[in-house]
C-alpha cells in the first residue's frame, strides 16, 4: 500500500477570541517566572536580598551576553549556582540556540509584556490515501480504487518570529516540560 501526506491551509473568517492570546501569555510568564523563583530560592540559601540584587534567571544568546546579563541578578550566589544557570543557556546549542525552548520562552515572554502574544488559527488537512498497489498487466487500470481518510487538525499557532506557524498548545506544553526538567538541576543546593 503506497501512502502520501500533504496539507493545506484553511483560513478562519472569524477572529480569535480575545480571550486566547491573554491566556497564551499568562501561561508564557508563569513558566518564565518560574526560573526566576528559583534564582529567589537560591538567594535565599545564601542570604542575599533577591529584591536588592534583581534576582532573575538571565537566558541570553551567547557566553558574553551571559557575563553582562547575569553579573547583578546573580551577584550574590555561589560559583556552583552559577555554573548551573549558565549550563542550561541556550548558546550550548550553537546555531539552534535562537529556535531551543528557552529561547523562546524568553522571546515570547519579552513580547506578551509589552502587547499580546502573536497568535492565529491554524489547519492542517491530512490525507491518508489509501492507493491499492498489486502487479499490472497489459490493459489493467493504473489505480482502481481509492479511499482517502483526511484529518482535519484545527488550533492556534504563533504568528511571527522564530517560531511562526508552530503550534501554541504543544510547543508551549513542550516548553513547560523542558523548564519542569530544569529545575530538578537545582535541588542540590537546597
Amino acid at each position: 500500500m503506497a501512502q502520501t501526506q500533504g496539507h493545506a491551509t484553511a483560513v478562519f473568517s472569524t477572529p480569535l477570541p480575545w480571550e486566547i492570546p491573554h491566556v497564551v501569555g499568562d501561561c508564557l510568564h508563569n513558566t518564565r517566572s518560574s526560573l526566576d523563583y528559583v534564582v529567589s530560592a537560591l538567594c535565599a540559601v545564601v542570604k542575599c536580598d533577591p529584591a536588592k540584587q534583581h534576582a532573575a534567571f538571565p537566558i541570553c544568546e551567547n557566553f558574553a551576553a551571559f557575563k553582562k546579563e547575569s553579573r547583578r541578578p546573580l551577584a550574590n550566589l555561589t560559583t556552583d549556582m552559577v555554573a548551573e544557570i549558565e549550563r542550561a543557556q541556550p548558546y550550548h546549542s550553537g546555531q539552534k540556540a535562537k529556535i531551543t525552548y528557552l529561547w523562546a520562552l524568553k522571546e515570547l515572554s519579552n513580547a506578551d509584556k509589552h502587547r499580546e502574544v502573536a497568535i492565529n488559527y491554524t489547519a492542517v488537512f491530512n490525507p491518508d490515501p489509501n492507493i491499492p498497489t498489486s502487479p499490472i498487466g497489459d490493459g489493467d487500470a493504473l489505480i482502481t480504487d481509492v479511499k482517502v481518510n483526511s484529518h482535519l487538525v484545527a488550533g492556534i499557532a504563533f504568528k511571527n518570529g522564530v517560531w511562526e506557524g508552530r503550534e501554541v498548545v504543544r510547543n508551549i506544553g513542550l516548553m513547560i516540560q523542558y523548564v519542569s526538567g530544569l529545575i530538578p538541576r537545582f535541588e542540590k543546593f537546597f
